[in-house]
Protein backbone atom coordinates (compact mmCIF):
# COMPACT_ATOMS: atom_id res chain seq x y z
CA UNK A 1 0.00 0.00 0.00
CA UNK A 2 1.32 3.35 -1.00
CA UNK A 3 1.94 6.47 1.83
CA UNK A 4 1.41 9.47 -0.33
CA UNK A 5 3.46 12.08 1.78
CA UNK A 6 1.79 12.94 4.95
CA UNK A 7 -1.27 10.93 3.93
CA UNK A 8 -4.00 12.44 6.67
CA UNK A 9 -1.27 13.56 9.20
CA UNK A 10 -4.18 12.69 11.98
CA UNK A 11 -7.21 13.22 11.11
CA UNK A 12 -10.34 14.51 12.27
CA UNK A 13 -12.49 14.41 15.43
CA UNK A 14 -15.92 14.66 16.09
CA UNK A 15 -18.83 15.37 19.16
CA UNK A 16 -21.16 13.25 17.60
CA UNK A 17 -23.02 10.03 19.00
CA UNK A 18 -22.59 6.83 17.70
CA UNK A 19 -24.91 4.26 15.72
CA UNK A 20 -26.28 3.00 18.90
CA UNK A 21 -26.81 6.27 20.37
CA UNK A 22 -23.68 5.88 23.03
CA UNK A 23 -22.73 9.38 24.14
CA UNK A 24 -18.81 10.12 23.65
CA UNK A 25 -16.99 12.35 26.20
CA UNK A 26 -15.96 16.06 24.80
CA UNK A 27 -12.41 15.98 23.99
CA UNK A 28 -12.68 12.41 22.24
CA UNK A 29 -12.02 12.37 18.61
CA UNK A 30 -14.12 10.23 16.06
CA UNK A 31 -11.17 8.38 15.20
CA UNK A 32 -10.49 7.26 18.42
CA UNK A 33 -13.89 5.94 19.06
CA UNK A 34 -13.84 2.31 19.92
CA UNK A 35 -16.81 0.52 17.79
CA UNK A 36 -18.67 -2.21 18.93
CA UNK A 37 -19.07 -4.94 16.19
CA UNK A 38 -22.60 -4.00 16.19
CA UNK A 39 -22.15 -0.40 15.55
CA UNK A 40 -20.26 -1.11 12.74
CA UNK A 41 -23.13 -3.42 11.41
CA UNK A 42 -25.48 -0.99 12.38
CA UNK A 43 -23.71 1.87 9.89
CA UNK A 44 -23.26 -0.26 6.54
CA UNK A 45 -23.13 1.44 2.68
CA UNK A 46 -19.24 2.17 1.77
CA UNK A 47 -17.86 -0.99 0.09
CA UNK A 48 -21.42 -0.75 -1.60
CA UNK A 49 -20.64 2.60 -2.70
CA UNK A 50 -17.36 1.81 -3.66
CA UNK A 51 -18.52 -0.87 -5.79
CA UNK A 52 -20.49 1.05 -7.94
CA UNK A 53 -18.52 3.84 -8.03
CA UNK A 54 -15.87 1.38 -9.59
CA UNK A 55 -18.60 0.33 -12.45
CA UNK A 56 -19.29 3.68 -13.21
CA UNK A 57 -15.28 4.14 -13.62
CA UNK A 58 -14.76 1.13 -15.71
CA UNK A 59 -17.72 2.06 -17.61
CA UNK A 60 -16.94 6.11 -18.04
CA UNK A 61 -13.42 6.17 -17.51
CA UNK A 62 -11.84 9.81 -17.38
CA UNK A 63 -8.07 9.61 -18.40
CA UNK A 64 -7.92 13.96 -17.24
CA UNK A 65 -9.19 12.63 -13.67
CA UNK A 66 -6.99 9.93 -13.66
CA UNK A 67 -3.89 12.36 -14.18
CA UNK A 68 -4.84 14.07 -11.21
CA UNK A 69 -4.99 11.37 -9.17
CA UNK A 70 -1.49 10.09 -10.23
CA UNK A 71 0.06 13.98 -9.81
CA UNK A 72 0.49 13.80 -5.91
CA UNK A 73 -1.72 17.18 -5.73
CA UNK A 74 -0.70 18.72 -2.92
CA UNK A 75 -2.75 22.21 -3.48
CA UNK A 76 -6.19 22.08 -5.14
CA UNK A 77 -6.01 24.83 -7.93
CA UNK A 78 -8.96 27.53 -7.17
CA UNK A 79 -11.14 27.87 -10.04
CA UNK A 80 -12.11 31.42 -9.95
CA UNK A 81 -10.99 34.67 -7.76
CA UNK A 82 -10.10 34.15 -4.38
CA UNK A 83 -12.07 36.68 -1.82
CA UNK A 84 -12.58 36.89 1.55
CA UNK A 85 -15.35 34.92 2.61
CA UNK A 86 -16.83 34.71 6.60
CA UNK A 87 -18.91 30.99 7.10
CA UNK A 88 -20.73 30.47 10.12
CA UNK A 89 -20.22 27.12 11.91
CA UNK A 90 -22.71 24.22 12.27
CA UNK A 91 -24.16 23.36 16.24
CA UNK A 92 -20.95 20.96 17.89
CA UNK A 93 -17.53 21.38 19.01
CA UNK A 94 -15.72 21.72 15.61
CA UNK A 95 -15.63 23.84 12.53
CA UNK A 96 -18.08 22.23 10.29
CA UNK A 97 -19.28 24.60 7.66
CA UNK A 98 -21.65 24.63 4.74
CA UNK A 99 -20.08 23.58 1.12
CA UNK A 100 -21.10 21.56 -1.64
CA UNK A 101 -19.12 18.79 -4.09
CA UNK A 102 -19.89 18.84 -7.74
CA UNK A 103 -22.68 20.81 -7.09
CA UNK A 104 -24.34 18.83 -4.16
CA UNK A 105 -24.43 20.40 -1.05
CA UNK A 106 -22.70 18.75 2.15
CA UNK A 107 -21.83 19.57 5.58
CA UNK A 108 -18.20 19.89 5.75
CA UNK A 109 -15.09 19.81 8.30
CA UNK A 110 -12.28 22.30 7.85
CA UNK A 111 -9.47 20.35 9.44
CA UNK A 112 -6.05 21.50 9.67
CA UNK A 113 -4.71 18.75 10.54
CA UNK A 114 -5.28 17.10 7.45
CA UNK A 115 -3.06 17.47 4.50
CA UNK A 116 -5.83 16.63 1.62
CA UNK A 117 -9.55 15.95 0.87
CA UNK A 118 -11.49 13.04 2.57
CA UNK A 119 -15.04 12.28 1.81
CA UNK A 120 -17.55 9.39 2.74
CA UNK A 121 -17.95 6.99 0.06
CA UNK A 122 -21.85 7.19 0.24
CA UNK A 123 -22.01 10.70 -0.32
CA UNK A 124 -19.08 10.80 -2.83
CA UNK A 125 -21.23 8.18 -5.04
CA UNK A 126 -24.38 10.69 -4.66
CA UNK A 127 -21.78 13.93 -5.80
CA UNK A 128 -20.52 11.80 -8.55
CA UNK A 129 -16.75 11.52 -7.66
CA UNK A 130 -14.87 9.72 -9.91
CA UNK A 131 -13.01 6.71 -8.12
CA UNK A 132 -9.82 5.48 -9.35
CA UNK A 133 -9.83 1.57 -10.02
CA UNK A 134 -6.32 0.95 -8.34
CA UNK A 135 -4.65 3.71 -6.08
CA UNK A 136 -5.01 3.03 -2.27
CA UNK A 137 -2.90 5.05 0.17
CA UNK A 138 -2.26 4.76 4.09
CA UNK A 139 -3.04 7.08 6.03
CA UNK A 140 -1.68 8.24 9.72
CA UNK A 141 -4.55 7.81 12.23
CA UNK A 142 -4.51 7.67 15.83
CA UNK A 143 -4.34 4.18 17.23
CA UNK A 144 -3.83 2.27 13.39
CA UNK A 145 -2.86 2.93 9.77
CA UNK A 146 -6.63 3.66 7.44
CA UNK A 147 -6.52 2.37 3.87
CA UNK A 148 -8.05 4.93 1.77
CA UNK A 149 -9.26 4.77 -1.95
CA UNK A 150 -7.95 7.95 -4.14
CA UNK A 151 -10.73 9.64 -6.27
CA UNK A 152 -11.26 13.00 -7.80
CA UNK A 153 -13.95 15.57 -7.44
CA UNK A 154 -14.46 18.31 -10.50
CA UNK A 155 -15.63 21.04 -7.98
CA UNK A 156 -15.56 21.73 -4.31
CA UNK A 157 -17.36 24.75 -3.37
CA UNK A 158 -16.67 26.77 -0.42
CA UNK A 159 -18.31 30.23 0.70
CA UNK A 160 -18.79 30.76 -2.98
CA UNK A 161 -15.58 29.99 -4.07
CA UNK A 162 -14.59 27.06 -6.31
CA UNK A 163 -11.59 24.66 -6.21
CA UNK A 164 -10.97 21.92 -8.59
CA UNK A 165 -10.34 19.11 -9.39
CA UNK A 166 -9.60 17.71 -6.01
CA UNK A 167 -7.84 14.37 -5.55
CA UNK A 168 -9.89 13.21 -2.30
CA UNK A 169 -9.39 9.97 -0.25
CA UNK A 170 -12.12 7.54 0.91
CA UNK A 171 -12.30 5.41 3.46
CA UNK A 172 -11.91 1.56 2.46
CA UNK A 173 -13.94 0.18 4.83
CA UNK A 174 -17.37 0.91 7.01
CA UNK A 175 -14.97 0.96 10.15
CA UNK A 176 -12.56 3.77 8.63
CA UNK A 177 -15.32 5.71 7.91
CA UNK A 178 -17.17 6.28 10.82
CA UNK A 179 -14.02 6.68 12.35
CA UNK A 180 -13.26 9.71 10.36
CA UNK A 181 -16.47 11.12 9.51
CA UNK A 182 -18.41 9.83 12.47
CA UNK A 183 -21.09 7.01 12.71
CA UNK A 184 -23.85 9.34 12.30
CA UNK A 185 -21.91 11.30 9.75
CA UNK A 186 -22.66 15.01 11.49
CA UNK A 187 -20.09 15.71 8.08
CA UNK A 188 -19.61 14.18 4.79
CA UNK A 189 -16.60 15.83 3.65
CA UNK A 190 -13.29 17.26 5.27
CA UNK A 191 -11.46 19.65 3.68
CA UNK A 192 -7.84 19.74 4.74
CA UNK A 193 -4.75 21.76 3.81
CA UNK A 194 -4.73 21.29 -0.53
CA UNK A 195 -7.86 23.58 -0.30
CA UNK A 196 -7.06 26.08 3.17
CA UNK A 197 -3.45 26.84 2.14
CA UNK A 198 -4.53 29.53 -0.07
CA UNK A 199 -5.72 31.34 3.32
CA UNK A 200 -5.43 33.00 6.02
CA UNK A 201 -7.83 31.14 7.93
CA UNK A 202 -9.46 33.15 11.34
CA UNK A 203 -11.62 30.09 13.69
CA UNK A 204 -13.78 32.31 16.15
CA UNK A 205 -15.30 30.07 18.14
CA UNK A 206 -16.93 32.54 20.57
CA UNK A 207 -19.02 34.57 17.36
CA UNK A 208 -19.16 30.90 16.13
CA UNK A 209 -17.73 31.53 12.67
CA UNK A 210 -14.13 30.88 10.49
CA UNK A 211 -12.76 33.83 7.92
CA UNK A 212 -11.32 33.06 5.04
CA UNK A 213 -9.02 35.85 3.83
CA UNK A 214 -6.61 34.82 0.60
CA UNK A 215 -3.44 35.83 2.10
CA UNK A 216 -2.02 36.31 -1.93
CA UNK A 217 1.36 34.33 -1.83
CA UNK A 218 2.20 32.36 -5.65
CA UNK A 219 4.02 30.13 -3.19
CA UNK A 220 2.07 28.94 0.05
CA UNK A 221 3.31 26.92 2.98
CA UNK A 222 1.17 23.41 2.65
CA UNK A 223 1.17 20.52 4.29
CA UNK A 224 0.19 20.11 8.04
CA UNK A 225 1.58 22.48 10.33
CA UNK A 226 3.79 22.01 13.35
CA UNK A 227 4.18 24.87 16.41
CA UNK A 228 6.74 24.80 19.15
CA UNK A 229 4.98 25.55 22.37
CA UNK A 230 6.24 25.32 25.97
CA UNK A 231 4.96 23.02 27.83
CA UNK A 232 6.34 24.04 31.15
CA UNK A 233 9.68 24.01 30.92
CA UNK A 234 9.86 21.86 28.40
CA UNK A 235 9.46 22.30 24.59
CA UNK A 236 7.09 20.53 22.67
CA UNK A 237 6.15 20.58 19.07
CA UNK A 238 2.30 20.00 18.53
CA UNK A 239 -0.07 19.71 15.08
CA UNK A 240 -2.16 22.33 14.95
CA UNK A 241 -5.52 20.30 14.48
CA UNK A 242 -8.68 22.02 14.17
CA UNK A 243 -10.45 18.91 13.66
CA UNK A 244 -9.40 17.62 17.41
CA UNK A 245 -10.66 19.06 20.81
CA UNK A 246 -8.46 19.90 23.61
CA UNK A 247 -4.31 18.58 23.98
CA UNK A 248 -3.74 15.47 22.83
CA UNK A 249 -0.30 13.83 23.66
CA UNK A 250 1.81 11.13 22.66
CA UNK A 251 2.84 8.84 25.68
CA UNK A 252 6.06 9.31 25.41
CA UNK A 253 5.78 13.08 26.17
CA UNK A 254 3.25 12.33 28.51
CA UNK A 255 6.50 10.80 30.73
CA UNK A 256 8.67 13.44 29.88
CA UNK A 257 6.49 16.17 31.16
CA UNK A 258 5.67 13.95 34.49
CA UNK A 259 1.61 13.38 33.62
CA UNK A 260 2.17 9.54 33.28
CA UNK A 261 4.58 7.11 35.26
CA UNK A 262 4.90 5.19 31.94
CA UNK A 263 4.89 5.14 28.33
CA UNK A 264 2.80 2.24 26.64
CA UNK A 265 1.22 2.45 23.62
CA UNK A 266 -2.11 3.82 23.19
CA UNK A 267 -4.25 2.61 20.56
CA UNK A 268 -7.66 2.49 19.34
CA UNK A 269 -9.16 5.74 21.61
CA UNK A 270 -7.75 8.28 24.01
CA UNK A 271 -7.38 8.66 27.13
CA UNK A 272 -8.46 10.97 29.56
CA UNK A 273 -4.89 11.28 32.35
CA UNK A 274 -6.15 12.28 35.76
CA UNK A 275 -3.32 14.89 36.09
CA UNK A 276 -3.54 17.93 34.71
CA UNK A 277 -0.66 20.42 32.53
CA UNK A 278 -0.01 22.70 35.12
CA UNK A 279 1.25 25.20 32.33
CA UNK A 280 0.99 25.43 28.25
CA UNK A 281 2.33 28.39 26.44
CA UNK A 282 1.31 28.37 22.81
CA UNK A 283 2.15 31.62 20.67
CA UNK A 284 2.30 34.01 23.58
CA UNK A 285 -0.40 32.58 24.92
CA UNK A 286 -0.18 30.69 28.36
CA UNK A 287 -3.21 28.25 29.63
CA UNK A 288 -3.00 26.89 32.81
CA UNK A 289 -4.61 23.40 33.90
CA UNK A 290 -4.75 21.73 31.08
CA UNK A 291 -6.55 19.00 30.78
CA UNK A 292 -4.71 16.15 29.19
CA UNK A 293 -5.60 12.90 26.84
CA UNK A 294 -2.43 10.55 25.53
CA UNK A 295 -2.90 8.84 21.90
CA UNK A 296 -0.41 7.02 20.10
CA UNK A 297 0.45 9.21 16.84
CA UNK A 298 2.78 7.52 14.73
CA UNK A 299 2.92 3.72 14.33
CA UNK A 300 5.35 1.36 14.07
CA UNK A 301 3.95 0.08 10.45
CA UNK A 302 4.18 3.76 8.23
CA UNK A 303 7.04 3.59 6.92
CA UNK A 304 10.07 5.86 8.40
CA UNK A 305 10.70 8.15 5.23
CA UNK A 306 6.86 8.99 6.45
CA UNK A 307 7.68 8.98 10.05
CA UNK A 308 10.68 12.11 9.12
CA UNK A 309 7.89 13.88 7.06
CA UNK A 310 5.19 13.86 9.62
CA UNK A 311 7.98 15.06 11.95
CA UNK A 312 6.59 13.18 14.38
CA UNK A 313 4.93 15.68 16.91
CA UNK A 314 4.86 15.22 20.49
CA UNK A 315 1.07 15.85 20.27
CA UNK A 316 -1.73 17.62 18.45
CA UNK A 317 -3.38 20.92 19.58
CA UNK A 318 -6.88 20.70 19.07
CA UNK A 319 -7.94 24.28 18.87
CA UNK A 320 -11.71 24.31 19.66
CA UNK A 321 -10.87 22.83 23.15
CA UNK A 322 -9.01 25.50 24.34
CA UNK A 323 -12.54 27.62 25.38
CA UNK A 324 -14.17 30.79 22.76
CA UNK A 325 -11.14 32.04 21.52
CA UNK A 326 -9.94 33.56 17.88
CA UNK A 327 -6.91 30.93 16.32
CA UNK A 328 -5.38 32.59 12.86
CA UNK A 329 -3.04 30.03 11.01
CA UNK A 330 -1.76 31.97 8.21
CA UNK A 331 -0.52 29.61 5.16
CA UNK A 332 1.63 32.03 3.28
CA UNK A 333 3.78 33.18 6.65
CA UNK A 334 2.93 29.52 7.96
CA UNK A 335 2.08 31.29 11.47
CA UNK A 336 -0.37 31.09 14.06
CA UNK A 337 -1.67 33.69 16.73
CA UNK A 338 -3.98 33.26 18.99
CA UNK A 339 -6.48 36.05 20.84
CA UNK A 340 -9.37 36.75 22.75
CA UNK A 341 -12.63 37.88 20.65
Amino acid sequence: MEFRGIGFGVVTGSDGPSCSDTRVPAGVRNGLWALSLAAVSACSGTAAALGRMEREARQHPRPELDKVIASHQDLVPALGPLRERTLDLQPGLLPVVAASVNGRPCHALLDTGTSMMAMDAEFGEQAGLYLDLQKKIGAIHPGRTLELRLGAAEEIELGGMRFGPAVTGLPSTEEGAASMFGPKRRYAAIVGNSVLSHFRVRFDFRRRVVRLTPHGRDSPGRGVLLVRAQAGKHEVRLLVDSGAHGLFLNPETAVRLGLLDRATPQVGRARRLARRLPLLTVANRRFYNVPVSVITLVHDDVPKHIVAEFAQPDGLLGLSGFGPLVWTIDYGSRKISVAPR
